[in-house]
């Protein structure tokens, strides 16, 4: 079987990075939980991707200038100035994935190794790839969140009713209770879980706390006198849990607290007895002689089974118990069955199944031949013993890491009384009561009450055939039932945070315990809830604060601006002013092609040859600095002298701009611009 416990927070939500019981443990120790509907949180998400895709806009604008300096004055080319008026006008991430300019400075002229053509297209690279990382930024908002927020599904047990050691006033709605929880139980364990009934190992089971353990042996215990020593077995099965595995967030003194459940089941001698011929109605009578179980009239007889059962159906168990409270009415072990903690004694009968092969499992064992007397002809090989009774030993240990031995309990008395001993109210408290209540009756026993508390009963064919001989065993059996009784525990506060409502019938007279040990901890369980999401108060606003204050320092350019103005804005303004003849050339591009010259400037309408030129001449920026340009009333007067500029340049730089005057070298021309 394969079954995984579904209220454990560790199986609520599968998250990468710490899991859900490590985030709700953090969420539950901040003091400020919060809880809404899963469809807000999606609306948040929603929200919080806008907030940031404005952030990535606006950081994008001082990411671009901070590259545009890189492109230094004597970087000069048609190219590199295209690039430069594409830096200065490009308003977002999106526009620069798609501008011409940028795609021209990273692709043509792959082959020129010029150090300087090398230097535009790296920068046109680094500008291109971060206007992909500030578009795309926004979208992985949600992740990004997801890692920094920590959230859970579900809500905590705030002002539930938390209750614990049910009562009932009625034994048939005691009854009901019981069964009905047992059965889930052991279905969660069957259908939800990860177990492996069959392994032999903890790892192979399916458990993996570090201390937790399983062993299957025929080695009798030392402290079992009446273990069957002919066809022995011993399974021993140790599981640990935390508050975590029980959707509890401790508080952090109490965070390391452990408490482990110890198992060990043998199989025992068979001491039966034959009851008088007068009590043999139905055939004979065989009496369990293991201490008296309340059976009138026989103080030493435990249960009992018959010649009858032969021609019954299917497996049944009949479990006993005793938690060593004399004032608790319950089986009486005899003294070769007094072991040191809370005892069951688990009684297979199996009579009434054949198997369709032959079987030597120590509590499944066959004959070895398929007739059971001279007038069977069936083909079934039927089991050597009718009942087989199995016993077993359950102890508890308490530790903590502050601390360098365990506690050892002696049973669910020595459990209850430790937890008395505890003064505060905590949730480690809390969560130590619930586990005494429920263990109030050993939960082998209680796993053991319902009809289908026997595994090996899923395979029986007709009621009366075994039709996967192979595949059953007995230490598949006690594995099942203890870890049935670990699915009960791992449940536990999640029910008492319902008041156990599920498995009581509406109106009935219940009694119950509470403490404000048992509130406490059931505040700090996590209910699950797939409608609603829990998280802290502090990380989302930290979240949301970041990206406002992101936003308002994105405001700040003005000031910059007005603090170093030749700095920030000379430089950036002349190529701005330029982008109308960029815009011209890139549509003509687009219609018939460019007839001027490779690194020509539109020389047509809007003539912007030299408009943002410095004024004073050369490059730099001089205290007393000003800027020119081309009025428009002036735009024909100033075009022969342009294009003769155009013309001489072209002749004497192939690779140069006309963003410049046309004599580098000194031999200036009079500027026909006017001053600003």
């Amino acid at each position: 079987m394969s079954p995984h416990l579904p209220f454990n927070v560790s199986n609520l939500l599968n998250h990468t990075g710490p899991s859900v019981a490590e985030r709700w443990d953090h969420i539950s120790q901040s003091g400020l939980v919060i809880t809404f509907p899963v469809s807000n949180w999606v609306a948040i998400s929603g929200l919080l991707v806008l907030l940031y895709r404005t952030v990535a806009v606006r950081l994008f604008t001082p990411y671009t200038m901070a590259l545009f300096w890189f492109l230094d004055e004597g970087l000069r080319g048609w190219q590199a100035d295209q690039l430069r008026v594409a830096m200065v006008n490009t308003s977002g991430p999106l526009d620069t994935l798609i501008s011409t300019p940028v795609w021209r400075s990273m692709f043509e002229g792959l082959t020129d190794s010029n150090v300087r053509r090398l230097k535009e297209r790296g920068i046109a690279w680094v500008w291109w790839v971060g206007a992909l990382f500030f578009a795309l930024f926004p979208f992985g908002v949600p992740f990004i969140a997801s890692k920094v927020i920590p959230t859970v599904p579900g809500r905590p047990g705030w002002g539930d009713s938390c209750v614990s050691n049910i009562q009932f006033q009625s034994d048939k709605l005691a009854m009901r209770y019981h069964a009905s929880l047992a059965l889930d139980m052991l279905r969660q364990a069957d259908v939800s879980n990860a177990y492996n009934y069959s392994g032999t190992s903890a790892a192979l089971v399916g458990l993996t706390a570090k201390k937790d353990r399983v062993m299957v042996s025929a080695d009798c215990p030392d402290w079992a006198p009446v273990c069957d020593k002919t066809n022995p077995l011993r399974v021993d099965v140790d599981y640990w849990l935390k508050p975590s595995d029980l959707s509890i967030a401790v508080e952090r003194e109490g965070k390391d607290i452990e408490f482990g459940v110890l198992n060990t089941c043998y199989k025992v001698e068979q001491h039966t007895k034959l009851a008088p011929p007068d009590i043999n109605t139905l055939g004979a009578v065989y009496w369990l002689m293991y201490g008296g179980n309340d059976i009138a009239g026989l103080p030493s007889v435990t249960d009992l089974y018959t010649d009858a059962e032969l021609y019954g159906a299917g497996y049944y168990l009949i479990p006993a118990y005793n938690i060593r409270d004399p004032t608790v009415r319950s089986w009486r072990p005899n003294n070769t069955l007094s072991h040191n903690g809370d005892r069951t004694l688990l009684v297979y009968h199996i009579g009434a199944v054949g198997s369709e092969g032959p079987s030597n499992d120590p509590v499944f064992a066959t004959l070895d031949h398929t007739n059971l007397n001279a007038n069977d002809s069936s083909n079934y090989y039927w089991p050597v013993n009718t009942a087989v009774p199995i016993m077993c030993n359950t102890t508890f240990s308490v530790c903590r890491s502050n601390r360098q031995s365990c506690d050892n309990l002696n049973g669910t008395l020595a459990l209850n009384a430790y937890t008395n001993r505890i003064t505060d109210n905590t949730i480690s408290k809390g969560f130590l009561e619930l586990l005494g209540d429920e263990m109030a009756f050993p939960l082998l026993y209680e796993m053991a009450r319902p009809s289908d508390a026997v595994l090996a009963g899923h395979s029986v064919t007709y009621g009366f055939v075994q039709a996967a001989p192979g595949l059953i065993s007995g230490h598949s059996e006690i594995v099942r039932l203890v870890l049935a009784g670990r699915t009960r525990l791992t449940t536990a506060a999640i029910r008492a945070v319902d008041g156990f409502a599920k498995y009581i019938l509406p109106g009935a007279e219940v009694m119950s315990s509470e403490s404000p040990a048992l509130h406490s901890m059931c505040s700090a369980t996590l209910v699950p809830d797939n409608t609603r999401m829990s998280t802290t108060f502090f990380p989302p606003l930290g979240f949301l604060i970041f990206g406002l204050l992101a936003i308002l320092l994105t405001f700040s350019g003005p000031v910059w601006e007005r603090l170093f103005w030749k700095q920030l804005c000379v430089f950036t303004i002349r190529w701005r002013l330029r982008m109308v003849g960029q815009l011209h050339r890139e549509t003509v591009e687009k219609t018939g092609g460019w007839r001027g010259g490779l690194e020509a400037w539109p020389s047509g309408v809007g003539n912007v040859e030299g408009v943002g030129r410095l004024k004073e001449g050369g490059w730099g920026y001089g205290r007393d600095v000003l800027l020119g340009y081309v009025p428009r009333d002036t735009t024909q007067e100033v075009r022969g002298e342009v294009e003769k500029r155009f013309a001489r340049s072209n002749s004497e730089i192939e690779s140069s701009s006309l963003l410049l005057p046309a004599d580098e070298k000194g031999d200036r021309h009079p500027s026909p611009h006017k001053e600003v």
